[in-house]
């Protein structure tokens, strides 16, 4: 595996990640910006449009036609929030030159396929091309209406948006239907012209081929826009409520959600880590073994490590007889983990686990992507191996302190309304 880092421009960093195993190749633009309630919906619609058309391809069938022409590559788009900012994520992958028929540059056509949907917009009125925009401003609304479908899920963001109400991490990440509903073709376009002078931009790719073409052709077109950006840290801690809230609320479901989070100020992210898999990220954690197959209190419960909030999340589906029996024995758990109850293979299985994980990095070409722009962000080592390494100098006693650093913020229950 080849690494190299570079930027194109201010505030614009490019990564490549070479490695012979691959068939294909991955571009990835990550639009960091502060998330916000304005301009979340926005923003989701601005990246959209993009890969929908171009100036050169103006309808959504003419662009899925050329993409068909080059042996069926991809392109597409995606929102995500992490902590307090949002990141706006287009993405395309192809096949590498040497599988391309005579001598077709696939790495040239393809990266000024995507420079002329980042520049050059199928924008012919000062906003995105109507017919477009509309088809995808639907799709946008019914994933915001279908969110209350999948009640774990929705539940999962009402827990959050209580525990971090009043900050950024708060507001769901597409937004909410009203600030949706608000946005026109112009505004949507205004919004990515915003990121692309104010963003910070993340550009990684990846490929068993060379980066040289990919670099000069995206140089070029970045150097040439005005650039006022400012950079973005991931982690912002959140603070804990002086008492728990708690939030109980009844809806037409069979199985109850039951959503607990805690905060915590500990800075130690590999006992943090290691703490949140043995308490119920893993098949072998407390939560697992005892709340769901000892004590047969929930049909699933698990954990989260929310570092960039500094927050675990928990998440229990019960019947809602047994929600009150569910939460104290979750927190019976903790309280083992901080008195020291952690044996030598809790910690080691602990340790293979996660050492498993990071083996994982590089199987794929988005793995690669992923895990080089947390290295970037979270300062943690690059290479695999040292990163384990730092795992295996975790104690248990580093283990306890990390969970004895937990407080409850948020309880939070969806249950099935008192006559089902």
């Amino acid at each position: 595996m080849e690494y190299n880092r570079t930027q194109l421009a201010e505030n614009i960093g490019f990564t490549a990640v070479r490695d012979e195993k691959f068939n294909s190749s991955l571009l990835m633009i990550r639009f960091i910006t502060e998330h916000s309630e304005t301009s979340a919906s926005a923003n989701v619609l601005g990246i959209s449009c993009l890969t929908a058309t171009n100036s050169r391809y103006p309808t959504i069938s003419a662009l899925s036609s050329r993409l068909n022409e080059l042996y069926g590559a991809s392109l597409g788009s995606s929102a995500g929030k992490v902590g307090n900012v949002q990141i706006l994520r287009l993405y395309s992958s192809w096949i590498n030159n040497r599988y391309a028929y005579d001598g077709e540059d696939m790495q040239r056509e393809m990266a000024e396929l995507i420079c002329g949907c980042l520049f050059s917009p199928n924008a012919p009125n000062g906003g995105f091309d109507e017919e477009s925009f509309r088809i995808l401003k639907n799709d946008l609304l019914d994933r915001i209406d279908g969110e209350t479908n999948y009640k774990y899920g929705y539940a999962v963001s009402k827990a959050l948006g209580i525990a971090f109400r009043g900050e950024p991490a708060a507001y769901p990440v597409i937004g909410k239907r009203r600030d949706a509903e608000a946005v026109t073709p112009q505004s949507a376009l205004a919004a990515y012209h915003k990121l692309l002078e104010t963003a910070q931009i993340e550009i990684s790719f990846v490929s068993s081929e060379g980066h040289e073409v990919i670099e000069e052709i995206l140089r070029k077109h970045f150097s040439g826009i005005r650039r006022n950006s400012r950079s973005y840290a991931l982690r912002c801690k959140s603070p804990v409520k002086e008492q728990p809230e708690t939030v109980f609320r009844e809806m037409d479901v069979n199985q109850c959600n039951m959503i607990m989070v805690f905060k915590s100020d500990c800075d130690d992210y590999y006992a943090l880590s290691m703490m949140n898999i043995l308490f119920g990220d893993a098949s072998f954690s407390k939560l697992f073994l005892n709340v769901r197959e000892k004590l047969s209190l929930c049909y699933f419960c698990s954990s989260s490590l929310f570092y960039s909030k500094n927050a675990v999340l928990v998440g229990c589906g019960t019947d809602r007889d047994k929600v009150e029996q569910a939460r104290d024995e979750i927190l019976h758990q903790l309280d083992e983990m901080c008195i020291g109850n952690i044996s030598d293979k809790e910690i080691n299985d602990t340790f293979m686990s996660v050492s498993n994980t990071i083996r994982s990095a590089g199987d794929t070409l988005s793995s690669y992507s992923n895990w080089f722009f947390d290295r970037i962000f979270y300062d943690h080592p690059h290479d695999p191996a040292e990163y384990i390494e730092e795992f295996r100098k975790v104690t248990k006693e580093r283990i306890v302190q990390a969970a004895r650093s937990l407080r409850l913020d948020t309880f939070y229950c969806l249950a099935g309304k008192e006559e089902n």
